[in-house]
């Protein structure tokens, strides 16, 4: 089972200097069969964040990444599963098409049987702050 993220707004990326923060939100939904069994245990997630500046091969990793998600929307329904996100990071992976840049991902698992919309904000403090 695979989550589908769709509907990714971002906002415009808020840079203090030394501090940038990356905020929006997005849909996550299942693909294929919706099918959700009780107690099911929450399933990966990830995406990069669309207004995200890349590093390049040889810049250092930022001082401190600070990861948040919350559940904004979800569909109701009387089953009594589980809806939300939990366990969520920010790195900076490399980029799946190649290339040396290493871009701004956000990933966590979730609980999204039925899709659900969340928010997120990753902060990114370099060093000097």
């Amino acid at each position: 089972m695979t989550y589908q993220v769709s509907d990714l707004m971002a906002n415009p990326a808020l840079d203090l200097g030394a501090v940038t923060i990356h905020s929006g939100t997005l849909r996550l939904s299942r693909s294929g069969i919706a099918m959700v069994k009780s107690g099911e245990p929450a399933q990966p997630f990830g995406f990069f964040l669309p207004d995200a500046t890349p590093l390049d091969g040889t810049a250092p990793q930022p001082e401190r990444l600070i990861a948040e998600a919350w559940l904004m929307v979800c569909r109701s329904h009387s089953s009594g599963n589980i809806m939300g996100v939990e366990h969520v990071s920010a790195s900076y992976e490399p980029d799946p098409r190649g290339g040396a840049a290493r871009w701004l991902q956000l990933a966590g698992t979730a609980h999204a049987g039925l899709g659900i919309k969340i928010g997120y904000r990753v902060t990114v403090q370099r060093a000097g702050a």
